[in-house]
């Protein structure tokens, strides 16, 4: 929307609103920019100019006409630079490289296990750096990097004041830490906000006003969107579920322990309460599965497994989706959204939708006064991989934005 202020702010939010609109419209017109922006059609074509100069912006050809000349078609450089995306884990980290559409051009995996935080911060730095030197004509200035990090982060500041799989980062500067050694602008969030936000900008939540993204992985959180806004809490903490209790015998124990949600359902629970039913000799083919390595169980093969119709695999499914329930119906009672969205490790295990997503939908229903679309993740395994790109997209405009203020 038009600005009124100073000449140097009005033409920085102008420039900012125009930029924003072009890259959630595509290829758009000055007119139509116009339009859509409410600034006046001498601005925005003296910004667009600016801006197709800079090589920012490309002029694609004509448009239809409404009645006078065809209008020229303009539309954001994809190529004007690059963001990095980075899901972060403590045994493995996820790395992206996307154009400034949030196209991803490259994805691979790097494992970082280590006893000690520092060193599997070096292998983050390290694969990070490994993806930039392959970047064609690699421009630090025309670049930015988003990271997912499972614990709570003050995205403000980028420091990371609680991660229980990094026990040593408390109030942690990791983003002056990723800036220094990296020399690009870095952004970074919650894990479970940034699966949330990538599915709310390239996903299933995409039209939704208010949506949940509930990851259930090695642990289980959520992140809630409203009317574009991540909902942070207090101290950035929302949306924890993972650690909520759904029986009172457990009011005894201390914060994350044992009886907590995710100690109960997460797909890590799933794989320990295999393995244990194998120790115990109670399932030959969950044994015949993992070929006789009890350390080889995993969720995909518990899940093989039930859909065989092991009675175990199957009991074990049956208790972690039902703990979801408990858990789901809590967060729909309490939060009203439009959209569930479920994902994380869970979203690509096979069978998902007849093992979890179906029967999840008739165990809610009938506990909820209002009840919400539930879906899968589009973006299955790499929701928080989007997020971080649209982070580092975000950054990327604010630059693009404030060195022509």
């Amino acid at each position: 929307m038009a600005q009124k202020g100073s000449p140097q702010l009005m033409y920085g939010l102008n420039r900012s609103f125009i930029l924003q609109c072009i890259r959630e419209h595509g290829t758009i017109s000055r007119s139509r920019i116009s339009r859509l922006t409410g600034i006046s059609m001498p601005t925005v074509t003296g910004i667009v100019d600016r801006l197709v100069s800079e090589d920012i912006v490309k002029e694609t050809g004509k448009g239809e006409s409404t009645g006078g000349r065809r209008p020229t078609l303009v539309r954001y450089n994809l190529d004007y630079g690059r963001v990095i995306g980075v899901d972060l884990g403590s045994e493995k980290v996820k790395i992206a490289v996307a154009d400034l559409g949030g196209h991803i051009i490259t994805l691979g995996e790097k494992a970082i296990w280590s006893w000690d935080d520092r060193s599997k911060l070096e292998k983050v730095i390290q694969g990070i750096e490994e993806v930039l030197r392959e970047i064609p004509n690699y421009d630090p200035l025309r670049s930015a990097l988003g990271v997912g990090v499972p614990g709570v982060v003050d995205y403000k500041s980028g420091s990371v004041s609680f991660a229980p799989l990094f026990p040593s980062w408390q109030n942690y500067p990791l983003r002056e830490i990723l800036e220094t050694e990296l020399k690009i602008p870095a952004y970074l969030d919650n894990d479970v906000y940034a699966a949330a936000w990538g599915e709310y900008s390239f996903g299933a939540a995409k039209e939704a006003k208010s949506s949940l993204f509930i990851l259930v992985s090695r642990g289980i959180g959520s992140g809630l969107i409203t009317d574009g806004k991540i909902c942070r809490g207090a101290t950035g903490a929302a949306g924890e579920i993972g650690y909520t209790l759904v029986d009172r015998s457990n009011l005894h124990m201390n914060f994350g322990e044992k009886g907590c949600l995710e100690s109960l359902c997460s797909t890590s629970a799933m794989a320990s309460k295999a393995k244990e039913a194998v120790k115990r000799g109670e399932s030959p083919l969950l044994k015949q599965l993992c070929n006789d390595d009890i350390s080889a169980l995993t969720p995909e093969i518990v899940c093989q497994a039930a859909i065989q119709n092991d009675p175990v695999a199957s009991a074990i499914v049956e208790e972690s989706r039902e703990y979801l329930a408990v858990a789901i119906a809590n967060a729909v009672s309490i939060v009203n959204p439009e959209m569930i969205v479920l994902g994380g490790d869970l979203a690509g295990l096979p069978d998902v939708e007849e093992l979890f997503v179906e029967p999840l939908k008739a165990l809610i229903k009938s506990h909820v006064p209002h009840f919400p679309t539930i879906t899968l993740s589009s973006l299955t395994t790499n929701a928080v991989i989007y997020g971080a790109i649209v982070f580092a997209l975000d950054l990327i405009q604010e630059r693009l934005v404030g060195t022509a203020i």
